[in-house]
């Protein structure tokens, strides 16, 4: 982490190289083989924090072992391709969880549609999807799921963690579809959730609003899942200055109200209290 923060991506890569080339079975170096998640960087520093900076410097160390390990990623890529969907042993699953890191780091459009449309387990699928990023295979996936509650908050999953790019044009247009329903909790977790912890785009003026305004919705129905959601300001503390007195203007009408849920409001105030 503390070479992640310094952008210092040689001796990172160096690991990566050595796990990648190392004999330990495919479940356990998939694992390995991951970044660290952004609110765990995040959580290592002691002081203010940029968090578009982290974004960055996490995205441009994908992209450099993507460059440097191309080759033996498009080979675990093609070689792990090969489990059969039903094969839920040790051996296959590791397999397709290594296949995704592969494709992750690879991070192609076109790599994650072909994937996508040869794989056979959900697994590989999502993640292809995830990927490609195309809106054509999105509406094939909804074509066939759209009925499938779970599968339907899965989707938005992907859709709410998009940070190659903003997500919340997209979101605004769920949010007035037919697929979302302010009633039913996993819908809402999926995809106002998914986005609580999109930390590029949450800690903006724009999906500051989209957030604030949801979360209002949302307290009037299901309090519980409210605080929740509301859980995403435990950062609030150390974001840069410019960007707290924002977060902290976009939200302080909900906070401040009489209306607001017990639940929502206790979580904030040990927040902005703390």
């Amino acid at each position: 982490i503390s070479d992640i923060r310094a952008g210092d991506n040689e001796n990172t890569i160096k690991v990566f190289g050595a796990i990648l080339g190392s004999e330990i079975n495919d479940y356990l170096k998939s694992y390995m083989l991951k970044l660290p998640e952004v609110s765990t960087v995040i959580d290592s520093y002691n002081d203010e924090v940029n968090v578009e900076d982290i974004y960055r410097k996490l995205a441009k160390l994908r992209k450099s072992i993507g460059e440097q390990f191309e080759d033996e990623l498009l080979e675990i890529l093609y070689e792990k391709s090969k489990t059969e969907r039903d094969d839920l042993s040790t051996d296959a699953m590791g397999s397709r969880a290594l296949k995704n890191i592969a494709l992750h780091y690879l991070n192609s459009e076109e790599l994650g549609e072909i994937d996508y449309r040869n794989s056979t387990s959900m697994t590989e699928k999502l993640k292809a999807l995830e990927i490609a990023n195309s809106d054509e295979l999105f509406e094939e996936y909804l074509s066939k799921y759209s009925n499938d509650q779970e599968m339907v908050v899965k989707y938005f999953r992907i859709i709410g963690s998009a940070t190659d790019k903003s997500p919340i044009e997209k979101i605004e247009k769920i949010l007035h579809s037919d697929l979302f329903d302010y009633n039913v909790p996993n819908l809402v977790r999926g995809l106002i959730g998914s986005f609580s912890r999109n930390y590029r785009y949450l800690f903006t003026e724009k999906g500051m609003e989209l957030f604030v305004r949801e979360l209002e919705k949302v307290d009037k129905i299901n309090p519980h899942t409210s605080a929740r959601l509301c859980e995403s300001m435990n950062l609030y503390p150390k974001l840069k200055y410019k960007t707290k007195e924002m977060v902290r203007w976009k939200i302080e009408s909900f906070y401040r109200s009489e209306h607001i849920s017990k639940n929502s409001f206790e979580i904030l105030d040990s927040i902005f209290n703390s």
